[in-house]
């Protein structure tokens, strides 16, 4: 792509001033315990739900499949072959999927789909590619997938909206510029203090997922509407959710990710956060604009890089 940021050097002289500001920022989480909240609201607005995406998957072992995402007890007595198959979906610790034409356990299900355990089923990393990539691990780049985590969307009070899994795994994947430029910027960021390093919460991110997101956060200030043709930045895996961490201590931005707060935005005057907390934005911000990302001044973790509009991704349904 054109448009590949290459202005590391930049990143390391313009954050470097910024750098003396971080030696006492680092934070901890303390212990939370969790329980389920009340949506803030339940009303979509209208859209058509997007088409599935189904990803070559393979099942590892023989296992009964259930009918459904939540059912306790196997739906039938037949054993889905271990072997080639299709994963279209995944929810609460299952994948929905398509069951192989030469498998007899396809003809008890409609369309031949099935539910079956997410430790029963692997996607490789190829199959995504090549509109998208996996992002490994690097100095100063570590990988932790908030949505992999089973408490989503916590309030001050540790209460939590989802309390269970949205993705199978903690891969990161993105679209290939987005990941050459996220590795520069993490570059840039090592370079100048070995002691800090990106941390990222989000990457690509399946429509369904955003669906089930939107259901309960209806606002679009804080989640992005589902809505076709363009989607998210998420969903066409332009965006990148991250923060700063010093020796694995999160830096303290003034709120948590995912806090639906006012204080989560940016805001030149650091207004509602502490001097410290605003110089610790500035850096994570200041590094990532020069990598080549833009800002969304909503929440100070979301970063999405630019892409024209002929060469803007596409938003993707597959299964994560």
């Amino acid at each position: 792509m054109t448009l590949l940021a290459t202005r590391t050097a930049s990143a390391v002289v313009g954050v470097a001033a910024l750098f003396p500001l971080l030696s006492l920022s680092a934070c901890t989480t303390p212990t939370r315990s969790f329980a389920p909240i009340a949506s803030v609201s339940n009303a979509l607005v209208s859209y058509t739900a997007a088409p599935v995406e189904p990803l070559s998957a393979t099942i590892l072992r023989a296992t009964r499949p259930f009918t459904d995402a939540r059912s306790l007890d196997a739906a039938t007595s037949c054993v889905v072959s271990a072997g080639p198959s299709a994963a279209i979906r995944f929810e609460a610790d299952r994948f929905l999927i398509r069951i192989a034409q030469s498998d007899l356990c396809g003809t008890q299900f409609a369309n031949r789909e099935a539910w079956i355990a997410a430790s029963d089923v692997n996607i490789a990393d190829s199959a995504y590619a090549p509109s998208l990539v996996r992002v490994h691990e690097t100095a100063g780049l570590r990988i932790a997938m908030a949505y992999h985590g089973d408490n989503i969307f916590c309030d001050t009070a540790a209460r939590c909206r989802i309390l269970e899994r949205l993705y199978a795994t903690p891969r990161c994947f993105a679209n290939p510029s987005v990941a050459v430029v996220l590795q520069r910027a993490a570059q840039a960021l090592h370079a100048r203090d070995t002691s800090l390093t990106l941390k990222v919460l989000d990457c690509y991110r399946p429509i369904y997922a955003q669906e089930r997101m939107f259901a309960l956060v209806a606002d679009p200030k804080w989640v992005a509407q589902p809505k076709p043709p363009r989607y998210g930045g998420h969903n066409r895996a332009v965006a990148i959710d991250l923060t700063v961490e010093r020796n694995g201590v999160e830096l303290d931005m003034g709120t948590a990710f995912d806090a639906f707060d006012d204080k989560s935005e940016w805001r030149e005057d650091g207004l509602g956060i502490t001097e410290l907390q605003q110089s610790n934005r500035r850096v994570l911000r200041a590094l990532m604009i020069e990598s080549g990302f833009r800002p969304y001044d909503g929440e100070w973790w979301h970063f999405s890089l630019p892409f024209t509009v002929e060469t803007e991704p596409k938003a993707r349904n597959a299964p994560l």
